[in-house]
């Protein structure tokens, strides 16, 4: 199975991809998408939209999941990130994938806890996956997310097996 994560943001999303057989966790790639601030926000969520299709069709991913629940103070910074998320969601709709989100305490708690920073996590996300070369915490934070999914998909698992 395939797993997609996703941290959202309009400035640089992050997504990363993994690899999961029984229990081995394996990275498959991840990146950033950028917009510049330049850009007009319809340009900006276009251009996730368009970059985030591109994931879906030539990665594949199995399941999707996303970074949810941050509520910020600012309404005009938490417009955007909405606007981010949307172009995800958008993108992975027409993949026929649907999301599963998880909030930020939630995905760092499956890694260990939910107080990690971002350098715990990336520590955290290369225990359990090996050495990576990223970029931006961004990409570490999509692994975090697809690392919990693919949890709860064995908890999930688990649970219904032992339910029938």
């Amino acid at each position: 199975m395939k797993i997609l994560g996703i941290d959202p943001s309009i400035r640089r999303t992050g997504w990363a991809m993994i690899s999961v057989l029984d229990d081995i966790y394996s990275p498959i790639a991840s990146g950033v998408i950028e917009t510049k601030d330049t850009f007009s926000l319809n340009d900006r969520v276009f251009h996730i939209y368009k970059e985030m299709m591109d994931i879906c069709w030539w990665k594949g991913p199995n399941e999707v999941a996303m970074e949810g629940g941050f509520v910020g103070r600012n309404m005009a910074t938490a417009m955007k990130l909405v606007s981010a998320r949307t172009a995800c969601m958008l993108a992975c709709g027409d993949h026929d994938l649907s999301i599963t989100e998880y909030k930020p305490a939630r995905w760092r708690s499956s890694l260990g806890d939910p107080q990690y920073d971002k350098e715990e996590v990336r520590t955290m996300v290369e225990v359990t996956l090996g050495k990576l070369d990223l970029r931006y915490d961004d990409e570490s934070d999509a692994y975090g997310v697809a690392i919990c999914h693919a949890g709860a998909l064995k908890e999930q698992d688990i649970v219904s097996r032992s339910s029938s």
